[in-house]
This record gives structure tokens, C-alpha cells and sequence, in this order.
């Protein structure tokens, strides 16, 4: 997917969001930023920093914003990363809220005010307005009686049904992220008030259980073993077995994002991760590594296919061309899955099935990367896209969706 940041100016800020605001209503989003502070002020550092900010696209955005209008500040002289998604999100929201009609409008208003359902539909606005900035006309089909996609668009006398799916990879796994946070939220500052730093890793026989009687059951064991000195070594656990390498802290400084990068590299992509640090003279220090991962496989993939071939034959019209765009949630890195990946096989053995010749083209869209360069801030999501050798529709083979035909 293209960059977005090329499409507004900072000058533009305030009046974008001033649109957005009065689109989804005022009064309901102070509403739902005030519930969503009080969610922040009562959550510990680790949930509150990798999950609860990250729920939904805008409120650090908007909290950062109100702040900045409440002390008389410029908007354009205080720009964050948060602030700027909020604008590129507000161009797109109220541009495309003109070729709405109202049904449609309401749904918009309402699902992207809400945790669950934000990302999912500012994904939708993503992908028609990558049609719309090609100058394709585009019919929204909300309301409409019997099989139908999310809008259909045309150009030049070819008409597409577009299907977007959200693929929360999450409800897949065997660990869910929520969870995992709720766990390391237990176990680190614990860890770090015993002194230690280093290395945890715990393999689970099955599933993270979400209930408090188990998290807390599990961040006791683990603790248990740190208070009985072994620090260093595998050691078996009611649910699996823990691997600890841990050090006295010493207010070592480290580079975080080194330290992150390399995690995600050995973590394996089943796993879940998290580096806690202490501070000290205002740098990070005595980093606490955690890795959770369970010994099952998660069904990830057969998901992505189930919700594809869903969308597939009960959104899509087989009487018509269809493009199926779908957003993995919970993935940001999607350059390994380009070729040779359980995500190409999965997609292309989609396209060779002969009830599906009605496809075009299925694409895959990651979670949004933040690119920093001397002077600039570029925001991006990484995409995939694969096309239909065997589509019925030959119009379809040379219709530019996200990217040029190959």
C-alpha cells in the first residue's frame, strides 16, 4: 500500500480534524475519549503502553490533540505520529462520507467509534480510497437487499465487487495478545523488584488461559523459581516448562529498538514478546525480556482461508467480477510472506478453485509502520496482492486494483 503522508499538509490539521469531529459527533467522541482515560488511568504500564493505546486508531491522537487546543498551542508546531494518522484518517473519513448515502454514513459513525470495530472500518475507507484517488467511481452497497460486498467500483465500463475482511490473526492463536499483556503486566514488575533482568521464556503445553486465576497461578510459578535462586536453566511448570537466563540489575543502559528488533527475529512468528525496561538518568536500563509461546500450532492460516472463501461466495456475486482485500490484524511485517509462505499457498490453492473463478485478485494488508527519516515521518502499511490466472472476467486480468497489473 502507498504512503499517506504525501496527502495532507500540516497547515490542514485542524481543519481536518475539526471535520472529523463534527462527522462522528462531538459530544460522543469526548464521551468515548473520557471512558477510554479512565481505562488508561487504571491499567498498569505494560497493558496500558501495548494494548489498551493501540486498540483503537485515534484517542492518543485526539488526546494529544485536546490537550495542545486546551493550552492554546499550534497544532502544527506540536505534531506527533498520533496526531498525523488522526489527520490522514479525518481526509479520508469525511471526503468519502460525500458519495455516501445516509445508511451508509450512520454505519461509519458508529462502528468507528467503538474498540472492537474502528480498525476494521477505517480499512474499508483505506481501500476505496485508494479507488477513489484513481479516479474510480464508486457505489456503495449498504442497504442492499440479498448477497452484496462492501461498495462496487468502475472504471471504464468494468464494474468489481470489493469484499474487505478484518482477519483478527489474534482469535486464531493459541496465545492472544490481550492476554499475553495481562500476564507480562503480573510477572515483570515483580521480576524487576527481585533485582533481575535477562531472559524468560515459557513454553505452554496448550492455551494462555484468560482467566486471573490462571495468569496469576502461571507469574507465580515463574516468580517462585526467581525467590528460590534458580535463575538460570530449564525448569518444568504445571502448564509447560519456563527457560530463565537472569542477571542482577546493574543500571546497564541498552538500545531498545536494537533490543526489538533482534526479538522479533528469534521470537518465531507463533510467539509473543515484550521487553520491560527500568529507567535510569533517562535512559532505558536492566531490559527483562519475555517470550511466551505455546507448543501447539495456531490455526491462523485455515482462518485466513475460512474468511476468505466466506467472503468469497456469500458476499461476492459470481455473476460479476470481485476483489477480496483483507486486513491481518496483529501483523505489521508482511515482506516474508511475499513468496515461499503458508499465505501464498493458502491464497493461490483459493484462486485455483473453480466455484471462485469469479475473483480477481485477493490482497493482504499489514498493521501501520512508522518510517522515520532525517526531517521527514513517513506512514505506511505493508501490502501483498495476488492475482487470479484463472478469473472468468478477462477485463479483470488488466484492471489496476492496488497495483498495476503484472
Amino acid at each position: 500500500m502507498n504512503s499517506d503522508t504525501n496527502m495532507i499538509r500540516d497547515t490542514e490539521v485542524r481543519n481536518l480534524v475539526t471535520r472529523l469531529l463534527d462527522f462522528l459527533g462531538p459530544r460522543e467522541v469526548r464521551k468515548r475519549l473520557g471512558k477510554y482515560e479512565r481505562s488508561l488511568a487504571t491499567a498498569g504500564p505494560i497493558f496500558r503502553d501495548y494494548y489498551l493505546k493501540s486498540r483503537h486508531p485515534w484517542w492518543e491522537g485526539l488526546r494529544r490533540y485536546f490537550e495542545l487546543d486546551r493550552a492554546a498551542k499550534s497544532i502544527r508546531r506540536h505534531l506527533t505520529p498520533e496526531i498525523e494518522t488522526l489527520a490522514v484518517g479525518a481526509k479520508k473519513v469525511t471526503e468519502l462520507a460525500r458519495l455516501m448515502p445516509d445508511p451508509v454514513k450512520t454505519k461509519y459513525k458508529t462502528n468507528l467509534l467503538e474498540n472492537d470495530t474502528a480498525h476494521a472500518h477505517l480499512f474499508e475507507l483505506d481501500v476505496a480510497w485508494h479507488f477513489f484517488t484513481k479516479g474510480y467511481s464508486i457505489l456503495w452497497c449498504e442497504g442492499h437487499v440479498g448477497k452484496h460486498c462492501e461498495f462496487i467500483v468502475e472504471a471504464d465500463g468494468f464494474k468489481c465487487g470489493v469484499e474487505c475482511k478484518r482477519v483478527s490473526v489474534d482469535s486464531y492463536r493459541k496465545i492472544h495478545r490481550r492476554d499475553f499483556y495481562r500476564l507480562v503486566e503480573r510477572l515483570c514488575p515483580r521480576a524487576t523488584k527481585a533485582g533481575c533482568c535477562g531472559r524468560i521464556r515459557i513454553e505452554l503445553e496448550g492455551r494462555l488461559q484468560r482467566t486471573d486465576e490462571f495468569l496469576n497461578g502461571l507469574s507465580g510459578e515463574v516468580i517462585g523459581l526467581i525467590d528460590q535462586g534458580k535463575t538460570s536453566g530449564t525448569y518444568p511448570i504445571s502448564s509447560g516448562i519456563v527457560f530463565v537466563d537472569l542477571t542482577r540489575a546493574s543500571n546497564r543502559p541498552v538500545d531498545l529498538r536494537r533490543m526489538y528488533e533482534e526479538l522479533w527475529v528469534k521470537k518465531g512468528k507463533d510467539a509473543h514478546g515484550v521487553i520491560f525496561a527500568s529507567s535510569h538518568g533517562g535512559r532505558p536500563v536492566d531490559p527483562l525480556e519475555v517470550i511466551l509461546v505455546s507448543k501447539h500450532a495456531d490455526n491462523v492460516l485455515r482462518g485466513i482461508r475460512s474468511q476468505v472463501r466466506q467472503a468469497a461466495t456469500d458476499q461476492l456475486d459470481a455473476a460479476s467480477a470481485g476483489f477480496i482485500a483483507c486486513f491481518l490484524e496483529g501483523v505489521a511485517e508482511l515482506k516474508e510472506l511475499a513468496s515461499d509462505s503458508g499465505l501464498q499457498r493458502v491464497t493461490c490453492n483459493l484462486l485455483g478453485e473453480d466455484r471462485l473463478a469469479h475473483i480477481a485478485a485477493i490482497a493482504y494488508q499489514g498493521e501501520m509502520l512508522v518510517r522515520e527519516d532525517p526531517g521527514a515521518r513517513d506512514f505506511f502499511n505493508q501490502g501483498l496482492i495476488w492475482r487470479n490466472p484463472n478469473c472468468k472476467f478477462a477485463e479483470a486480468k488488466t484492471f489496476d486494483f492496488l497495483s498495476p497489473p503484472v
